[in-house]
């Protein structure tokens, strides 16, 4: 009987089974025809016409266009055809731009917006000279080098051989030069800086095409380093800067210009020593010697310099003290040594004794002496700030100590960092009023870009869907007799 009903049982089990595969089966079938049956994009669309329903367009991005200003002659100047035009324009490197530096720029931030817009504004003036910083290293060879080639550019493009992803680029027309030297130098590698600071110079020597005289032109950028506390670093790396755009002038007697970031209001001492005849005041010469030291450090009570705690670095992990330099030189070395022999623990070791070792006065690079830094600054001709010396005859009411109110207008700062300089022969002088540059210097400058006022940029920093980087450009016409 047990067998029978056990046997019952398992029959009812598998009929359950067989209708519960049956209903699945089924399940299936109705949702593979209920898939099949429903409506296609297409037939939806089609579906709307007929009832008449339109389908609304999805709305369309805004496209703003980037600021773009005139070119404005000079007072009693005559127009003429043969000018050359000179360009400077920090173009805020991609790689710096981190949100915690440009909170307020939303979209306008990325690449993909700013790309069209710096292209659109910088063939728009077609200079017939450029000088970029910040400068990506990829988006030159992406996107700079070829839109310059292709608008009939040559260019130079350097950023040193460290691990910064960005550089200074200077282009210049081939229709118009021919390129007769080039040099570019680490500002780290010459004399003894305070510390590692990547930072680059680029000169390039262009000879004028298509005149019957041997005219040219030198051309100079960078851009200096940029702690605002770091002033006899940024001093010490023009004087290199100026000096060798010197020697590349005497070589060629061709005029020369400087254009760039200087990272230097015009009331900062670097100023004072390219444009004035008259020496430093007290103040300024106290700000550079309480700055002869890298960022971080503090003077002991025994006035030697103590080597920083904690790692210096900037907003793009470009540079260290000359002390964190060696140590990090010596810790790869050590570091492969471990490999063969050493533990992780005496490695540590190692490091510490290096840090004991730098912190002593001995071990310390000497830098050159402040007084002798002066001294051969005033050996040397003096600039013209091209903008400094005729801006304030095409807009008076935007300017403030002889310069333009603002070139650069970040979250931390807005006011005048950028430059176009003309160097001055040693007898060179000027005649402010229409634009004279007198003849021992074979130079007329002839118009002047006019820059935006401050009430254009908005309320938030740069860059915004107007303006495409946290500076603006300058550019110049000069005439070369």
């Amino acid at each position: 009987m047990e067998q029978t009903n056990s046997k019952t049982q398992n029959e009812n089990n598998e009929g359950k089974q067989q209708q519960n595969q049956g209903n699945n089966k089924g399940n299936s079938l109705d949702a593979l025809l209920k898939k099949r049956n429903r409506p296609t994009k297409k037939e939806k669309k089609e579906l709307k016409k007929q009832q008449g329903k339109v389908e609304q367009p999805k709305p369309q991005e805004i496209q703003y266009e980037p600021v773009l200003k005139e070119m404005i002659t000079l007072p009693n100047v005559i127009e003429e055809t043969n000018g050359i035009t000179i360009m400077t324009y920090n173009l805020l490197a991609q790689s710096l731009c981190k949100r915690e530096l440009f909170p307020n720029c939303g979209d306008a931030l990325k690449w993909k917006n700013r790309r069209p817009r710096l292209i659109k504004e910088i063939f728009y003036y077609l200079p017939d000279i450029g000088c970029f910083q910040e400068m990506d290293d990829n988006n030159y060879n992406d996107t700079f080098k070829p839109e310059f080639e292709k608008s009939g550019y040559d260019t130079l493009f350097y950023k040193g051989d460290n691990t910064k992803q960005h550089g200074c680029c200077i282009a210049w027309k081939k229709s118009k030069f021919t390129k007769l030297k080039e040099s570019t130098f680490d500002f780290d590698k010459i004399g003894v800086p305070t510390m590692i600071t990547n930072c680059i110079g680029i000169i390039v020597a262009l000879g004028i095409l298509n005149i019957k005289e041997n005219k040219g032109v030198v051309i100079c950028t960078t851009h200096l380093y940029w702690r605002p506390e770091s002033m006899y670093e940024r001093t010490r790396q023009c004087l290199i800067l100026y000096q060798n755009l010197l020697r590349v002038k005497e070589e060629f007697n061709f005029p020369a210009f400087l254009a760039g970031d200087f990272n230097s209001t015009p009331h900062d001492p670097i100023y004072q020593l390219m444009v004035n005849k008259s020496k430093l005041s007290e103040e300024q010469v106290s700000i550079l010697e309480n700055s002869m030291r890298a960022f971080g450090e503090e003077k002991s009570n025994e006035g030697v310099d103590n080597v920083p705690s904690t790692p210096v670095t900037n907003k793009d992990n470009d540079e260290v003290t000359i002390e964190q330099s060696k140590i990090s030189q010596s810790f790869i070395v050590t570091e492969d040594r471990a490999s063969q022999s050493q533990s992780s623990q005496s490695q540590q070791t190692q490091i510490q004794q290096l840090q004991q070792n730098l912190s002593s006065p001995s071990l310390k690079p000497q830098l050159e002496p402040l007084s002798t830094l002066l001294s051969n600054f005033e050996k040397l001709p003096k600039c013209l700030s091209l903008y400094g010396q005729y801006y304030h005859l095409i807009d008076s009411e935007n300017i403030e100590h002889f310069e333009p109110k603002i070139t650069n207008h970040g979250k931390y700062f807005k006011g005048t960092l950028d430059y176009i300089f003309f160097v001055l022969n040693q007898k060179g002088d000027v005649n402010d009023e229409n634009g004279e540059i007198n003849n021992n210097n074979n130079v007329k400058v002839t118009k002047l870009l006019k820059l935006p006022r401050e009430e254009e940029f908005g309320s938030t920093s740069l860059p915004n869907y107007k303006f495409n980087s946290d500076h603006i450009c300058l550019m110049v016409e000069v005439r070369i007799e």
